[in-house]
């Protein structure tokens, strides 16, 4: 027997000896120690109105409704906006897991984004709600404005499907989509009811909504993984797995404000990520993919 068990034995039998009153004073100590050891996660302070935030147990979040753990989404962002670009920018990362105030997780890679089985398991193990909080994906319009007949918006065609699937699956059962092509907006960004109903992603349960601002209003979304395709000027087509936001009432958000009419937008990361070579034609008023970007030659290092 160690020397530490014998002395909790000994303590133990001394809390035995008691009295009522006597226990009640232990008690009021041990919790003025705990109070007094507890660590504090908080990562360069975060606003105070947050901790209510963060100390809502993770079992009544999941019992609540779409709409209130919505809410509380969107509370947590209008709170805690500033923190946020702060730690991102600190740690040049997209994305940042929060569970009880502590930073557990973050990334440069929006690809990475925990998985709803993550973050569940999360949930699970601390009692409280896992956030993840994603950066501020800035749109730059561009101002080819579609509203006007004599004007017109370039577009990108897309195919889309479920994270993992095939060339062969993307395209016999993907979805093809004329997506608005705006080397402003950083990311892809989808219909997320258009998606659900051609089983693109599953509907969202119990994963965290995001919400980011766009020409002064916010929209609702998630941050999902999926397979997309694009079709080169050669009639082959280049697959990729990727992240895109799916945007909640995708008709009635500011997205669709510039054009009414549009069905997705496509960002830069497409060209990035791919990458590719991408002709804009506005004599045919066209876009022709003329096949994957080429790599510079690397100039030799100096020894």
């Amino acid at each position: 027997m160690s020397v530490m068990t014998t002395d909790l034995e000994q303590i133990f039998r001394t809390v035995e000896k008691l009295s009522p009153n006597e226990l009640k004073l232990l008690r009021e100590r041990i919790e003025r120690s705990a109070r007094q050891n507890k660590v504090d996660y908080r990562p360069r302070g975060y606003p105070d109105e947050a901790a209510e935030l963060f100390a809502i147990p993770f079992d009544r979040y999941l019992a609540m409704s779409e709409d209130e753990r919505a809410e509380i989404a969107f509370r947590a962002y209008r709170i805690l906006d500033r923190w946020i670009d702060q730690e991102l920018k600190a740690r040049q990362a997209k994305w940042l897991l929060v569970c009880g105030g502590k930073i557990l997780d973050a990334s440069p890679k929006l690809i990475e984004y925990p998985s709803a089985k993550r973050l569940m398991a999360l949930g699970k193990k601390h009692g409280l709600i896992p956030f993840v909080f994603i950066y501020k994906p800035l749109i730059e319009e561009s101002n080819w404005s579609a509203m006007a007949d004599s004007d017109y918006y370039p577009t990108l065609p897309i195919n889309v499907a479920k994270f993992g699937a095939t060339k062969e699956k993307l395209l016999s059962g993907g979805v093809v989509i004329e997506a608005d092509f705006d080397t402003g907006s950083p990311n892809l960004l989808l219909d997320y009811d258009q998606m659900v109903s051609n089983d693109v992603i599953a509907p969202q349960r119990s994963d965290q909504e995001h919400f980011r601002p766009h020409l002064g209003e916010y929209y609702r979304c998630y941050f999902l993984p999926i397979t997309v395709g694009i079709i080169n000027n050669g009639g082959q087509t280049v697959l990729k797995e990727l992240g895109a936001f799916f945007v909640r009432n995708w008709r009635q958000s500011s997205l669709c404000w510039v054009n009414p009419n549009r069905e997705a937008l496509a960002g830069r990361n497409l060209l990035l990520e791919f990458p590719l070579k991408v002709e804009l034609d506005g004599e045919k008023k066209a876009t022709k993919v003329t096949g994957k970007k080429t790599a510079r030659k690397q100039s030799k290092k100096r020894k």
